[in-house]
């Protein structure tokens, strides 16, 4: 740039002077048509805005032109100053008034006519600072400077959110493996428990089955017997007393089978709603096992939105939230979130619950599996026993 540029003091936003406007626009009814016209004139200047300026009596005989802020404005300007240079019509001609006055005169607004009397002076203290091209150069290196530590600062955030991200992406990854195995054990220890109380249903079963096999020989033994000393009776009346005795006996133990017998239905009855229980009680066990694992996956699903969320929240809060679109996105993501912490608080309490439950369940399942080692058939046993000790019988 010359060095004449460099020290000049410019109004700044950018401004234009014209003066000498044609008659024709000069009609004060019709000011944004010929502010519109003026515009379409120096359109190769591409201005930002032309505005035609009253004076006290409410004359128009000058306007002021805009242009952009920047440096393409500067550029723009200085074409718009450029062009009346080379056609006579600047302001150095317009202040000689010794050549033709028939058209515009133009110049770029400078300190000059930013502190001179009148309308013009007035409206560019208005609206306009000075500035000259070092100043704006300077603006410019300090806002670049600003901004790249802005930008070095965002970054270096972005960075640590990046691994605050990572961190949370391992733990969640952590907190998987641990579901995973936390399910595998359950399992395990799901398929063991099924698989000893098939064992003790099976001994149960073949137990009692035993039982009933032998509740029978015993029955057909003592109706031999029966049958014999009936015999016996017939045949000699030799020791007729003992051979009342005898039957009276074998009366007696006949009650103790028939006793034996209801007894064994009842076991076998008790058995089979004990077991029918069982049944029961596992098929709520996966039922509820699988609520938990479906809760819990849920619940690392929600986990991770929320980590998602708080990490879009930590950059939008550090980018910074002036636009008013970026604001209101901001109170979505804040709001989201707040959902997002009363669902997981609601679904903890549901798992604590749930978990208290499945606690309990298993106390009860490890009781009915007691009980189903146990057997129903003691007073069974000893009966048969007892009946087997009093004839002798292995």
């Amino acid at each position: 740039k010359p060095p004449k540029i460099e020290q000049d003091k410019f109004v700044w936003p950018w401004m234009g002077i014209l003066v000498n406007i044609p008659a024709d626009l000069m009609d004060t009814n019709f000011v944004r048509e010929s502010e519109h016209m003026l515009k379409s004139q120096l359109s190769r200047f591409r201005p930002c805005e032309v505005t035609i300026l009253l004076d006290s009596k409410g004359q128009t005989d000058h306007s002021i032109v805009k242009f952009a802020e920047d440096w393409t404005g500067f550029k723009d300007a200085l074409a718009f100053e450029n062009h009346f240079i080379v056609e006579q019509y600047s302001k150095t001609d317009w202040t000689r008034r010794n050549c033709k006055m028939d058209d515009l005169y133009g110049w770029l607004a400078r300190s000059d006519d930013y502190n001179s009397h009148g309308t013009i002076g007035e409206h560019l203290r208005k609206i306009g600072v000075l500035k000259s091209v070092g100043d704006r150069e300077h603006e410019r290196t300090e806002r670049i400077a600003h901004f790249t530590r802005q930008m070095e600062e965002k970054n270096k955030h972005l960075q640590e959110l990046e691994l605050k991200h990572n961190q949370t992406a391992m733990k969640l990854e952590s907190m998987m493996k641990d579901k995973d195995r936390m399910v595998e054990e359950y399992n395990e220890k799901i398929r063991k428990m099924q698989e000893d109380a098939r064992g003790n249903s099976s001994k149960i079963v073949e137990d009692n089955q035993r039982l009933q096999q032998e509740l029978k020989t015993r029955r057909e033994q003592a109706i031999r017997r029966h049958k014999q000393l009936e015999e016996l009776a017939r045949k000699s009346n030799i020791d007729r007393a003992k051979v009342e005795a005898e039957k009276e006996k074998n009366a007696n133990e006949n009650v103790l089978l028939d006793l034996a017998t209801l007894k064994h239905k009842k076991a076998r009855e008790e058995l089979r709603q004990l077991l029918k229980k069982h049944e029961q009680e596992k098929e709520d066990a996966f039922r509820r096992q699988y609520k938990l694992e479906e809760d819990l996956t849920s619940k690392q699903n929600l986990e991770m939105e929320l980590a998602q969320l708080r990490g879009k929240l930590e950059v939008m809060k550090h980018m910074g939230a002036e636009a008013d679109t970026t604001s209101k996105e901001f109170d979505k993501v804040s709001e989201e979130l707040k959902e997002k912490d009363e669902q997981l608080e609601a679904m903890e309490s549901a798992n604590q619950a749930l978990i208290i439950v499945e606690r309990r369940t298993n106390d009860e399942l490890e009781q009915a599996k007691k009980e189903l080692i146990q057997g129903p058939t003691t007073d069974t046993s000893n009966s048969i026993h007892y009946w087997c000790q009093k004839n002798g019988c292995a």
